[in-house]
């Protein structure tokens, strides 16, 4: 073989590979592929010892955040292997294993890596000789496509700490008897976490235990008795107690404390003390949005998040002094496919309205992941990277406006990247919704109710924990409702002490959190609504997967509930003048 290509970052490397020598994760299923390649083993097949093999009972046990898990530690290529469809022992879990290698190599070219770093072959007990060629033939693929680009940096060992956890149950907080002493670091992050969120002001009343929705479904969670803890100093019981990850980070707490004591950031700091400690937790799906945040946060990769802007006739104008921030909702299809909700739809919409009113913005196309799931998870190190990046790329855009239609994306662009950074953004940050408002004030547009909206009946709102509590955004959504001559109908928990869709930062869903989904369906039920308006594409997801999924058979009357996304609505309603 002769000539040059490039890897992925755009270095000419040699065909042959040089002196480099890959390294290959493959994950093969007990009952074909491990046994093909045992075959291969004892025949005395010659392949390339460029792979570790991991074995797996069988390929359905295959996530998707294996593989890009692997890929982030370093790993310069992936094979996944299983037996042929129609012989898989246990029914169709080689077709699950090849939807997470479709879903693997999707998420690795959004982050900014070449697919062909995967692959996926079916082999036989009996094929030792196709296993050997496979190998072969992959190593010879990724010796072209020369070292994994993340190979260069360290691996953040709490990363690793994660993978290779020990803990089988993350729900059951560390025994205190079990959990080593005080270590003057750990003190020291305490003392910080005290001075910046006012928890030494803690009176011990109760008030954010009372009214947390974690606490109240699972009372292991107790918000007070963690403040209590690091007033004793107690850094290493907090570091092994592993419910504080499962706060939700709502801010709900914050609105009954009487103190100002910020306890969301409380915890996010003992969260970076546990991760610290080698004691952090996975995340939902694998850790999957995790994962993918990491890898978006090398500048070795150039993420591109911008699919949604090629469907629909969207204008932009790179010339214009606006620029439109999507946020990566587009990014939540690959997390759970069964999910019928076209994730796409809300940065198009609120593109659309942008159109409506005529504002033409530039298309951020060097956008990376906010960051929002690890900051609020404690990976201070990957979110101070994606801070630093899009940041400079927003001001590289020249525009003097960002407009968002994610709330958690403009709560982390306007809060806490100048904060991270200690740089001023140096835009002004809006939501879409405020300048709908704006231009119904000024009557340029006007909302109407569609033929189909006739005889529907009520329609409720939720106030998500970004839109609501962080951004302070009440009264816009419900004006724009209000004035398509819908009947908007109120949740018993609504505004600034509304309950949120229960998974916060992507951290867990456990029964806690679809307790929490199911009992906000049925209250827009018992409201007399029939449409639920969310302005969070996670929302929306959320509940809409709970009506996949959990609850719904149990109580029928959630499913009649249509989940809307705010754009979407008003995309559909808004007329120009």
């Amino acid at each position: 073989m002769t000539g040059n290509t490039r890897n992925d970052a755009g270095e000419a490397i040699a065909e042959d590979g040089g002196d480099f020598k890959p390294l290959i994760v493959a994950f093969t299923c007990n009952w074909c592929s491990y046994a093909g390649a045992d075959f291969a083993g004892i025949s005395r097949m010659q392949y390339p010892a460029s792979i570790r093999v991991v074995r797996l009972m069988c390929s359905g046990r295959m996530h998707p955040g294996f593989i890009l898990g692997a890929l982030e530690m370093g790993a310069d290529g992936v094979m996944v292997s299983g037996c042929h469809p129609g012989d898989c022992h246990y029914t169709f879990g080689n077709k699950s294993g090849q939807e997470a290698v479709e879903t693997a190599i999707e998420m690795a070219e959004m982050a900014g890596l070449n697919g062909d770093r995967i692959h996926l072959q079916w082999v036989s007990a009996s094929e030792g000789a196709l296993f050997a060629r496979t190998v072969d033939e992959f190593t010879r693929t990724i010796n072209g496509l020369g070292p994994n680009p993340l190979g260069r940096e360290p691996v953040d060992p709490s990363v690793v700490e994660m993978a290779c956890s020990i803990h089988e149950d993350m729900t059951v907080a560390f025994e205190p008897s079990q959990a080593p002493e005080a270590t003057r670091e750990g003190l020291e992050v305490l003392r910080e976490a005290f001075d910046s969120t006012h928890a030494y002001r803690c009176i011990e009343c109760g008030k954010c235990t009372g009214i947390c929705p974690v606490n109240a479904r699972y009372p292991a969670f107790h918000p007070r008795k963690l403040v209590i803890k690091g007033m004793y100093g107690l850094d290493g019981e907090l570091a092994y107690d592993h419910t504080i990850w499962a706060c939700l980070e709502c801010g709900l707490c914050r609105e009954a404390c009487r103190v100002d004591v910020d306890l969301p950031e409380f915890v996010r700091r003992l969260r970076s003390l546990a991760r610290s400690e080698g004691q952090g937790e996975v995340g939902t799906h694998g850790g999957l949005i995790h994962t993918f945040d990491r890898l978006c946060s090398h500048s070795h990769n150039e993420p591109d998040l911008t699919s949604w802007s090629k469907e629909g006739r969207l204008r932009f104008d790179p010339r214009s002094d606006t620029v439109f921030v999507s946020g990566y909702a587009g990014a939540l299809e690959q997390i759970i496919p069964d999910v019928e909700y076209d994730t796409k739809a809300s940065p198009r919409d609120a593109v659309r309205i942008l159109n409506m009113l005529g504002v033409r913005p530039v298309l951020f196309e060097t956008e990376r992941p906010s960051g929002h799931d690890l900051y609020y998870t404690g990976d201070n190190n990957a979110f101070g990277r994606l801070a630093s990046m899009n940041a400079e790329a927003l001001r590289a855009t020249g525009a003097k406006r960002a407009v968002f239609v994610c709330p958690e994306t403009m709560h982390t662009y306007r809060d806490l990247y100048p904060v991270v950074t200690g740089e001023p953004l140096g835009l002004e940050c809006v939501h879409v919704i405020e300048l709908v408002t704006e231009a119904l004030a000024e009557e340029k547009v006007a909302l109407r109710m569609l033929p189909n909206d006739q005889g529907l009946g009520a329609i409720t709102y939720h106030d998500s924990c970004r839109m609501g509590r962080m951004l302070g955004l009440y009264d816009e959504p419900r004006q724009v409702i209000e004035e398509t001559g819908d009947e908007l109908v109120e949740m018993v928990h609504n505004r600034g002490y509304a309950d949120c869709c229960g998974v916060g930062a992507w951290q867990r869903c456990d029964p806690a959190s679809r307790q929490l989904r199911l009992a906000r369906l049925v209250e827009a039920h018992e409201a007399g609504a029939n449409r639920l308006v969310t302005p969070c594409s996670r929302c929306t997801f959320h509940f809409k997967c709970q009506q996949c999924h959990d609850g719904a058979e149990e109580t029928p009357s959630t499913e009649d509930v249509e989940i809307i996304d705010l754009a979407t609505y008003v995309a559909e309603r808004l007329v120009k003048l």
